[in-house]
């Protein structure tokens, strides 16, 4: 088997070797186990969205409702070539379900958190994230599938795994003279060979290495 070399990528750079070099494992799970409870709450959104597929023929007095499905038509018509507006359509989702509803949340979109690895430091750039302002962390991560690009692009688990490791890097580092203070590089290497068990601590409210899977 081929050496993987581990050197400084940036999130959209990440590919399956590097979750190979750095012995990353994701583990599908089923909405029961990912969200530790088999009965979710009921969206908090308006029937009329609950009710229709499609833009409705008679149209939508409520602003955000309509706007909702606005958003959706323009993420589900791709024009060839260009990126989707699946990011505007997911920061406009969250919206409408709340997730910025807590006091100290709000959305971003491709908001830049810092990377370091192999001794260097980068960044990733998640096209959506759900952000705690008073700890200044990220606590959500959405990463569009941009495959349907004419150009190459990469399977976008590995650079939402990058985003994970960003933030949760992010997330327990403390600020040192208005900075961040980076670990050392040994230090960053048992964070990326240990993520699968680190990662999964929760802290602060992220869970970044679990992907849910509806089935």
């Amino acid at each position: 088997m081929a050496t993987l070399i581990r050197s400084t990528k940036s999130g959209p750079e990440w590919t399956k070797n590097e979750l190979r070099g750095y012995n990353i494992t994701v583990t599908p799970q089923n909405v029961a186990a990912f969200f530790g409870n088999p009965t979710l709450p009921q969206p908090s959104v308006h029937q009329i969205i609950l009710d229709n597929e499609e833009y409705p023929p008679d149209g939508i007095a409520n602003k955000d409702d309509r706007h909702f499905f606005f958003y959706m038509e323009e993420a589900m018509a791709i024009p060839p070539g260009e990126e989707s507006a699946v990011g505007d359509f997911t920061a406009r989702l969250l919206a409408l379900l709340g997730y910025d509803v807590a006091t100290d949340r709000f959305i971003r979109q491709r908001k830049d958190i810092p990377l370091f690895m192999c001794g260097g430091h980068t960044h990733a750039k998640p096209d959506v994230c759900v952000v705690n302002r008073n700890l200044g962390i990220p606590v959500l991560l959405v990463q569009e599938d941009k495959r349907h690009l004419e150009v190459e692009v990469p399977d976008p688990e590995p650079q939402l795994i990058a985003q994970a490791i960003a933030a949760f890097q992010h997330n327990n580092t403390p600020a040192e003279d208005g900075g961040a203070a980076y670990p050392s590089e040994d230090r960053s290497r048992h964070h990326h060979d240990g993520l699968y068990a680190d990662i999964l601590q929760d802290r602060h409210d992220a869970r970044p290495c679990r992907r849910r899977r509806d089935c």
